[in-house]
């Protein structure tokens, strides 16, 4: 049986209960055999709830793919610090080149002389979205 959403240590007033097709989902994904599962569901079904559950009932790592920033800003809103938010590199600046890092003349682990020599190789940026988790480190490979 999966534990309710509130047991996981998810929001009881956000997620007070599982829809009724989620556990089933959750159970399917977990007893995969694959190394990768894919799930095709409706609008409506709770998809993000159903991923997260699956993830934190099973413990294990889970990489979850969107089409929109308005859907990842879903996530972020919805499961706060149970995430990791990382998005492309346009959402993050680069603070030696002083444009974005997908801007940046080594965003590609291409070395580089960047345009401002004075900022250390070694320090990043967050992302520009508003997100309340810390940011991913982002090294750029520019050289001084």
């Amino acid at each position: 049986m999966i534990p309710s959403p509130a047991a996981l240590g998810l929001s009881r007033r956000k997620f007070d209960s599982w829809r009724v097709h989620q556990p089933i989902a959750i159970r399917t994904i977990s007893e995969s055999r694959t190394k990768f599962t894919g799930i095709v569901a409706p609008t409506g079904f709770g998809k993000s709830l159903m991923i997260l559950g699956h993830a934190l009932h099973s413990k294990e790592r889970v990489c979850v793919l969107t089409s929109t920033k308005a859907l990842q800003d879903q996530y972020v809103r919805d499961f706060g610090p149970a995430i990791l938010d990382i998005r492309g590199q346009a959402n993050y600046d680069c603070e030696i080149a002083l444009v974005t890092v997908a801007d940046a003349p080594c965003h590609g682990a291409f070395h580089a002389n960047c345009a401002n020599p004075a900022v250390s190789p070694s320090t990043s940026s967050g992302p520009r979205s508003k997100s309340p988790l810390s940011s991913p480190t982002i090294n750029t490979g520019c050289t001084r």
